[in-house]
């Protein structure tokens, strides 16, 4: 199981009040199971799926309510402050969902409660990648 950590306070406390974040990455990381770290501690079992590479600030507009960010350029200037003051190159978005979360709104545990994430983020994928060819 890999670590996903949250230096940004806004994406983390809407993870943890909302029970899932889109968060933006400036390297491709593991999907799947993992867990939050913040503050040097586990917080949370999450799911994390791959969504896309941004090449357009424009493709955030679908993603930043769910954010924790009230716009596309308040997003971008934290992974500017996150970055040392620059955008960087590449851009990578991901969906994460608690575990605990998810398990609580199928009423499922364990496994099943994996596929029905796993299942739900393909699904969110593919409407993305049919909108960006149109």
């Amino acid at each position: 199981m890999s670590v996903i950590y949250f230096k940004c306070q806004k994406a983390f406390s809407y993870l943890l009040n909302n029970g899932e974040v889109y968060t933006i990455r400036t390297k491709q990381r593991r999907t799947g199971l993992a867990w939050v770290k913040h503050n040097k501690r586990k917080v949370a079992d999450v799911w994390v799926e791959y969504v896309s590479e941004i090449t357009d600030p424009v493709e955030l507009e679908r993603f930043v309510d769910k954010s924790g960010f009230g716009s596309v350029e308040e997003w971008l200037a934290e992974v500017r402050k996150l970055n040392r003051g620059r955008l960087p190159d590449r851009l990578f978005l991901y969906h994460v969902c608690c575990i605990e979360e998810a398990e609580k709104r199928y009423e499922l545990t364990g496994i099943k409660a994996y596929k029905i994430i796993a299942d739900r983020f393909r699904e969110k994928i593919k409407e993305f990648e049919r909108g960006k060819k149109r």
